[in-house]
């Protein structure tokens, strides 16, 4: 194969980055979570000032703002690092969402299925995008563990999920919708103990990565062997 030909085979199977190292689709979200953040803000400004104008323009100016310095922080988080180094956390706490919409539904009578369905459904595409990134294979020095412990307390989610409507089926007659993604999430629930042992075998924890965060990766850590505490409302 040609070199010209194995550059065009990288850019179909990976994003171009296309500003400060984000791809477009990281770029888009870090456009709406911003937009989010700040149109709140635009519209308290716009009514203390009594100025609708000003108002948007400020929340313009601080969308810009935010849009380049978290465009910054991805860049330096992706710097050298593989494909899929930094969503691992994005996912669990996906995942963690669908668990915590679940026992709303149930407990808090707070009742959004199309939110759940498209939780999980969002849950499962990142999921399988980043295994076929094949982050887990890498040795730990490029591996951040409370990133990957964020997944493994994910999929603790989608066990207790999983639990809940094996025990309690007359709950869910009316979200049928629900097996398809939770069995396929399920099939993923070796990555657990597979990042667990990673990370409790003594020669991992020398590597950098493991000491200069050790803090937070020591508390996900116990999260994730016990996450109960966590997920449960």
């Amino acid at each position: 194969m040609s070199q010209r030909d194995e550059v065009l085979a990288d850019r179909l199977n990976v994003e171009p980055a296309i500003f400060k190292g984000c791809s477009s689709s990281e770029l888009c979200l870090i456009v709406g979570v911003a937009a989010l953040d700040w149109l709140p803000v635009s519209l308290l400004l716009a009514g203390l000032m009594e100025a609708i104008t000003m108002g948007f323009g400020i929340a313009g100016v601080g969308v810009v703002g935010t849009v380049i310095v978290m465009a910054s922080l991805f860049q330096r988080l992706k710097r050298g690092r593989p494909d899929g180094y930094y969503q691992q956390l994005g996912i669990g706490g996906l995942l963690c969402d669908d668990w915590t919409v679940v026992q709303m539904t149930f407990e808090c009578d707070f009742s959004q299925s199309e939110l759940l369905e498209s939780l999980l459904n969002a849950s499962l595409a990142g999921l399988q995008s980043f295994v076929r990134t094949d982050a887990l294979r890498l040795p730990a020095t490029y591996r951040l563990p409370f990133r990957e412990f964020g997944l493994s307390i994910g999929l603790g989610a989608v066990q207790r999920l999983q639990g809940s409507m094996q025990e309690q089926p007359e709950l869910y007659k009316n979200h049928a919708y629900l097996h398809g993604p939770v069995g396929m999430l399920m099939s993923y629930q070796p990555l657990v103990n597979e990042i667990e042992a990673f990370w409790l075998d003594p020669v991992n924890q020398e590597a950098e990565t493991w000491k200069e965060h050790l803090d937070i990766n020591s508390v996900m850590l116990a999260s994730s062997l016990a996450p109960d505490g966590f997920l449960t409302i």
